[in-house]
């Protein structure tokens, strides 16, 4: 039994297409995934019971004037982000607010997927977190 079948990964990000490359990628790896393209879905998701192991979090949202370095600002870090974004100058920004990891969308999705294995790899479930 693959060892990452239950993790649930959070993908937040505004392109369809993008979520559902993403959504295959991590589908193929054996992750259990909920997409979403609102930053209120994301928030709910990233709170509820069970929380995700992880949240895949776009910085170009498209809704205007927050970003995702902005979400970072609003979540509790319970749970790793990997900021996954083409625009590679908000990297340290992402890093130094509590993104885990920065992948640049042009990089490829097996360095995303091999990102979040090595993250989950070290941590715990997130639901079995105090």
């Amino acid at each position: 039994m693959n060892n990452c079948t239950y993790r649930k990964i959070l993908v937040l990000d505004d392109c369809d297409i993008t979520i559902k490359a993403i959504q295959s990628a991590l589908l193929d790896t054996g992750y259990l995934v909920e997409c979403t393209d609102t930053v209120e879905k994301a928030v709910i998701s990233y709170h509820n019971n069970p929380r995700p192991d992880l949240l895949i979090l776009d910085n170009d949202l498209g809704f205007g004037e927050i970003l995702g370095v902005d979400v970072l600002d609003i979540l509790d870090k319970k749970v790793p982000i990997v900021m996954h974004s083409g625009n590679n100058s908000i990297k340290k920004i992402a890093l130094d607010n509590g993104a885990i990891d920065f992948i640049q969308k042009d990089r490829g999705l097996s360095k995303l997927v091999s990102s979040i294995k090595v993250i989950l790899k070290h941590r715990p479930d997130a639901n079995n977190i105090s």
